[in-house]
Formats: C-alpha cells, sequence, structure tokens
C-alpha cells in the first residue's frame, strides 16, 4: 500500500537497502543504533522473504557470547530479540540447545557454555517474557 504514502514508502524501501548494505558489509549511513530503533517498534527488514542465513565469516561461541555481554551491558538485559541482526538467532539457538541439553538429546552446547550463560543472567525460557 506504499502508493498511499509515496514519501514512506521509499522511506521504507532506502532503510532495507542499507540494512542489507550494513549486513553485507559494504558502507552504508546504517548504523547498530538504528537496527535496535527499528527492531524495537517492529520494523520489517526483509519483507515477504525468510531471513537468509548468514553467508560469510561465522563467528566462534565464545565470539557471539561477548556480543551478548555487549548487548546486556547496552540494554541491562539478555533478552535478545529473535529478529536482533545476527545476535538474535544464536540466541534462539542457545535456547534449544540447552533444551536438548537438559533433556539428554544431542546438542552442540557443553555443560561449561550453559553455566558460563546462566552465571551473566541468560533466561533459558524466554516464552512468558513477550
Amino acid at each position: 500500500k506504499s502508493h498511499l504514502y509515496p514519501e514512506l514508502g521509499n522511506w521504507v524501501c532506502r532503510q532495507r537497502q542499507e540494512y542489507k548494505r550494513y549486513m553485507d558489509g559494504i558502507s552504508t549511513t546504517m548504523t547498530e543504533e538504528r537496527i535496535r530503533q527499528l527492531t524495537d517498534i517492529g520494523f520489517v527488514f526483509q519483507a515477504g522473504k525468510r531471513l537468509q542465513i548468514e553467508h560469510g565469516e561465522k563467528k566462534s561461541w565464545d565470539e557471539r557470547f561477548e556480543e551478548l555481554l555487549v548487548y546486556k551491558r547496552e540494554n541491562g538485559h539478555t533478552i535478545v530479540p529473535q529478529n536482533y541482526p545476527k545476535l538474535g538467532e544464536w540466541v534462539k539457538t542457545q535456547r534449544k540447545n540447552y533444551k536438548y541439553l537438559k533433556d539428554g538429546k544431542k546438542t552442540s552446547m557443553s555443560t561449561e557454555q550453559a553455566l558460563k550463560l546462566a552465571d551473566v543472567g541468560f533466561v533459558f525460557d524466554a516464552t512468558n517474557r513477550r
């Protein structure tokens, strides 16, 4: 319905283009802060598509854990939205892996990783937090 508000449609399109450039590591006006602000209001960065799996440099568990600590320092909690760039998907995976670990199923999560997450106040079950 962008024909009703062409300026808004153009702006949304531009945000999506800049977000894609940001995710691809290309010079852009998009910032982490703007992504956070847009995510907080429910902005949809990839309309009509499923989120694509990240192709490129895959970060280690410890690198993502460090990102979680930065997120916690900035936001005061570890409840990262699933649509938060990259870290949100990692957090979702940690919750799933923890459930598998607890249920005695095969998982890539070690007991040490679960303890590290618990030590920083990680919320393993965020279903009642929405």
